[in-house]
């Protein structure tokens, strides 16, 4: 009777600590994604308020940050570019501004994992859902909060033109919009110049064909 009461203890106790083991696992995990999220919110919020800060960036270190310029075509019933819109997303902190999907460098991360990650993080879209255009490569430079910041942006084509985009906490809306809307709700100049080299190298790219 004993051995059987033990033997039952012992199967309870393993199961318990399998339990518990993957509670920790699943919580380190949301832990890790929940730590991305507010570093990336934090930056974002210093972004937004010391864009234009003229601090010495010598003295301080980089900041380096990923994305895409996500684009999907509509109906061939409209001529180019007006089948053409642009993925904005609206930051749900803030001044609420408009971007592409883009965020930090993860520590060993490459940048175009960054941009794949990122995207998929803010928008739902993963790799297999863009194609990535060839030959387009957009490098932005300004300074937040007195320390310098680069932007990388490439550019892709969203496969399925009614894919459905997922936001995360750090967005509350989102916005499909062709070339002048979109550049009218990016505001930043820099960013707008990103939008049009965007357009006019889809524009060359079609005219070859």
């Amino acid at each position: 009777m004993d051995k059987i009461f033990w033997y039952y203890c012992r199967s309870s106790m393993q199961q318990l600590g399998w339990f518990c083991g993957n509670l920790l696992k699943a919580f380190s995990e949301r832990a890790q994604v929940l730590q991305r999220i507010v570093i990336n919110v934090f930056d974002e919020v210093k972004e937004e308020w010391s864009r234009d800060n003229t601090s010495n960036p010598s003295q301080v270190m980089a900041l380096r940050a990923c994305g895409f310029i996500v684009f999907r075509q509509l109906a061939q019933s409209s001529p180019p570019p007006d089948n053409i819109e642009y993925l904005l997303l609206q930051t749900s902190y803030g001044k609420h501004h408009w971007t592409p999907p883009k965020g930090h460098v993860d520590p060993g991360e490459d940048d175009l994992t960054t941009a794949l990650r990122e995207t998929q993080e803010e928008a739902g879209l993963g790799e297999e859902h863009l194609q990535v255009v060839d030959g387009f490569l957009q490098e932005l430079h300004y300074e937040v909060r007195g320390r310098p910041k680069t932007v990388l942006y490439w550019l892709a084509e969203l496969r399925d033109p009614k894919m459905a985009v997922t936001l995360s906490k750090e967005h509350q809306d989102y916005r499909w919009a062709k070339l002048e809307e979109a550049c009218s709700l990016a505001q930043h100049k820099d960013l707008q110049d990103t939008l049009r080299a965007a357009q006019q190298h889809l524009d060359t790219e079609q005219g070859k064909h």
